[in-house]
């Protein structure tokens, strides 16, 4: 009775102990965050390719999109697709994460990148927005885009309506007007500059003209020493248009 007692009580030890998911196998973390108008899916063909050696690979999911596209609200905003980041990586207690976000995915990263900047390692951009403290995408979408998203919006009770291919879908995605408006607000001060930082440019290819938007984001990155800059022959769909390539340099990053 002594050795079961005792054994019942190193087990009970044992098991009180805390354990991180970070703590099980080795690899990387990688945090996956879509476009506008898009969702997880995106990422549904770079997923595996991540995933080798032990590598954990998280998509989020962002309020009003794909499996949370019952959510969507005129009230959705910057600040909610944010905070659903910052959620997943503090209920998963998730540290030294190479965050990655794809086009709007860049405005907020950003704000990721300032409310969890201790558990960020590398923030990667892929053809993707990088605003400024007080920016929104509104700002850096060309002239008059201000008004061209609220008329896109008027009649569609503050949502932007998917066009072209998107319309034709199941489920055609839509986004927030909010999302698009609200500016980014940094609440930690300037970001760390001891983050390590990567912009992906897709430069388009026979098939496909680069997206004009954010060239500005390439050329403001392109020749600093404290970022990495890749370029990617593909159009703006990234991670659908040449999964393989992606992964490639993501899994090469530092």
């Amino acid at each position: 009775m002594k050795s079961a007692t005792l054994l019942a009580f190193v087990a009970s030890i044992l098991l009180s102990v805390p354990v991180k998911s970070q703590d099980i196998g080795g690899g990387r973390t990688y945090v996956l965050v879509h476009g506008a108008r898009s969702s997880i899916a995106a990422w549904y063909q770079l997923e595996p390719l991540l995933s080798d050696d032990g590598n954990r690979v998280y998509l989020a999911s962002l309020t009003g999109h794909g499996i949370r596209r019952h959510l969507q609200s005129p009230d959705v905003d910057l600040e909610t697709h944010i905070l659903d980041v910052v959620n997943l990586i503090e209920v998963r207690d998730l540290t030294n994460i190479y965050l990655v976000g794809s086009s709007y995915g860049g405005m907020v990263i950003t704000g990721v990148w300032d409310r969890a900047r201790e558990r960020i390692k590398h923030i990667v951009y892929v053809d993707a927005f990088i605003p400024k403290d007080g920016e929104a995408v509104s700002d850096l979408n060309g002239e008059g885009a201000l008004e061209r998203l609220k008329s896109q919006a008027a009649g569609h009770n503050g949502l932007l309506i998917s066009t072209g291919r998107r319309a034709s879908l199941p489920n055609p995605p839509s986004q927030s007007l909010m999302t698009m408006i609200q500016p980014i607000s940094f609440t930690n001060g300037p970001l760390p500059e001891e983050t390590l930082r990567t912009y992906i440019r897709a430069i388009g290819n026979d098939q496909q003209e680069p997206s004009r938007t954010f060239a500005q984001f390439a050329e403001q990155v392109r020749d600093d020493p404290d970022w990495n800059y890749f370029e990617i022959e593909t159009g703006h769909g990234v991670a659908r248009d040449d999964p393989a390539g992606l992964a490639q340099i993501l899994l090469g990053l530092d």
